[in-house]
């Protein structure tokens, strides 16, 4: 605004003043301005300022996408899932110091210098674990859910869907991995005590703020997926509920069709949602997982007691049974002891017997064929003859 010292307004501004005052702009600021006027609109999503940004991050010269603001996006989805996959493997050969951290807890003068610097470096990879979460919770709640849940459509949806799949995967495995390594809780525990007493110091490479924070996000059995489930819950009030729960229904009834390799069935699907992309089994699987546990989390009643149930959870089921691998193992614990109505721990009365039976078969057992292979079967039966 002008005043009374000589300046001018942002509209008296010249031209390239104005572009350079954008081309400062972080990305997130820069989509915050294009939501405030035709006139700033047309200024954030000039195709320079983020062929800038593309080259400034990424060392992009060249683009298939139509735009330089597209090609951004791309660019820092490929980014942000390539940390994610590093991270995973970080995490996946973490070191726990469980006998430094029993040494210190009985005398503190025990624990070395040495000793300490590699506890910190641990907390400092746990904290880069947890800022990732909220990095990717942001992007989640700001890009993704709201175009899956109730915005975009055709191609743009189909490949909100696909990056919310993979960020499932993403989760289901952060989760998985967390789970199973309980010297992430044991380090954490020690080091909350440590800044606790001894305060914020130069030595705590994590301040006692942040370290709260963080504990709280590990204390939980499965942090990312509570995260993306919160999300969702709080995205669904804007369409409706039961919109919501339909919609993540049809999504993982379409990620069975494709791990199941069934494009006849997927076809069948898409009368409804005509937008999933062709991917590989594992991400398939691990969204097909992910959407049932998220169907549940928005249901809030158990929706198999139901015989409306859009979601076909014994399908799904039986399609993780019919391929005993890691993955599919994996995925299976998570519906028996993460989900709220097929908790093989604490069975709820309202789900059907036979879905009890598929989660709790015995695994000597020979399985129940797959949609895949009883299609398979019917498509190789020899005709009737008349």
């Amino acid at each position: 605004m002008s005043g009374g010292s000589g300046g001018c307004s942002w509209g008296e501004m010249p031209a390239d003043v104005r572009r350079r005052v954008v081309e400062m702009l972080d990305p997130a600021a820069l989509d915050a301005c294009a939501r405030v006027s035709r006139g700033f609109r047309q200024l954030a999503m000039d195709d320079s300022v983020w062929r800038a940004l593309c080259k400034s991050r990424f060392r992009v010269l060249y683009r298939s996408e139509p735009s330089w603001h597209m090609a951004f996006l791309r660019w820092s989805r490929n980014d942000m899932f390539d940390r994610g996959r590093a991270l995973l493997q970080a995490m996946a050969g973490y070191q726990g110091h469980g006998a430094e951290v029993s040494k210190g807890y009985k005398d503190a003068a025990d624990v070395d210098k040495a000793t300490w610097e590699a506890i910190s470096q641990s907390i400092s990879d746990l904290y880069t674990a947890y800022q990732f979460g909220q990095e990717l919770a942001v992007k989640c709640s700001r890009d993704i859910l709201p175009s899956v849940l109730y915005g975009d459509e055709g191609v743009r949806l189909a490949w909100r869907i696909h990056d919310l799949a993979e960020v499932v995967q993403f989760c289901l495995q952060f989760d998985y991995v967390k789970m199973t390594t309980p010297d992430i809780q044991n380090d954490l525990a020690y080091y909350h005590r440590k800044v606790t007493q001894g305060g914020a110091d130069a030595t705590f490479p994590v301040n006692d703020v942040n370290t709260n924070k963080m504990t709280w996000f590990f204390a939980n059995p499965d942090p990312m997926c509570r995260i993306l489930s919160e999300l969702i819950s709080a995205e669904a009030k804007k369409p409706t509920q039961a919109a919501t729960a339909e919609r993540l229904a049809l999504i993982a009834n379409s990620y069975l069709c494709v791990a199941a390799r069934d494009p006849v069935a997927l076809r069948a699907v898409q009368h409804r949602l005509p937008c999933i992309i062709w991917c590989p089994r594992s991400v398939a699987l691990h969204a097909m997982t992910g959407f049932i546990l998220l169907h549940e989390f928005i249901s809030k009643t158990n929706p198999y007691a139901s015989k409306a149930c859009a979601l076909e959870v014994g399908e799904c089921i039986a399609e993780l049974r019919c391929s005993p691998g890691e993955d599919e193992r994996r995925l299976l614990d998570h519906l028996r002891f993460q989900s709220t109505f097929l908790n093989v721990t604490r069975p709820h009365g309202g789900t059907p017997a036979s879905i009890w039976q598929l989660l709790l078969a015995d695994e000597k057992k020979p399985p129940p064929p797959s949609p895949a292979q009883v299609h398979d079967a019917a498509a190789q039966a020899p005709l009737p003859l008349r």
